[in-house]
């Protein structure tokens, strides 16, 4: 087991994909909590048809089946503009509120920037994303390859997010924790 430590925003989002096992595009991704470590991570497609209310019920409602999860980092991967994803923040807080969850931190890397859902704050650039932490940790790429899924990616995920089951480490895996 890999314990690594991000120390704010563009660190945890440079080491996300190596958490998943591929780069997500178009994608929710929810990470459940124990304290400041991660329990694993869960990958939902960002459906525009579905409105900001029932995709925040969806998300955390898995996340609140996973055993010992107390807290929830989202991020929103967009081939969008920042502005798109903005109205999720709120549907999110509200539903993880009513779960008993505390909200880690709600993030989005879209096509302009990246950034932080929870403040008014433009997107940054992509450039300062930080990938280097999660150097010599398994990435299987994107998600999509020659526009099919990457079913070899998706099923790595799905291996290391177990709900209401402990999860299985193996010296493969990857953690991260907050840094207090």
């Amino acid at each position: 087991m890999h314990v690594i430590k991000a120390s704010n925003a563009s660190d945890f989002l440079g080491l996300v994909p190596a958490l998943l096992g591929f780069t997500p595009t178009r994608s929710i991704v929810a990470i459940p909590f124990e304290g400041n470590r991660t329990l694993g991570a869960a990958r939902f497609d960002l459906n525009p048809a579905h409105g900001p209310s029932e995709i925040a019920s969806t998300v955390v409602g898995i996340i609140c089946r996973v055993e010992a999860a107390d807290g929830l980092a989202v991020v929103v991967y967009t081939d969008d503009d920042s502005d798109t994803c903005r109205g999720l923040a709120p549907a999110l807080l509200a539903r993880a509120d009513e779960c008993g969850l505390t909200i880690k931190d709600a993030l989005y890397v879209a096509h302009n920037g990246w950034g932080g859902l929870l403040t008014d704050e433009g997107p940054r650039p992509l450039a300062e994303i930080n990938a280097s932490l999660a150097e010599g940790h398994p990435i299987a790429g994107d998600q999509r390859v020659d526009g099919t899924a990457n079913v070899a990616a998706v099923q790595l995920a799905v291996r290391r997010f177990h709900i209401g089951v402990h999860a299985e480490t193996t010296d493969n895996d990857a953690f991260l924790r907050f840094a207090q």
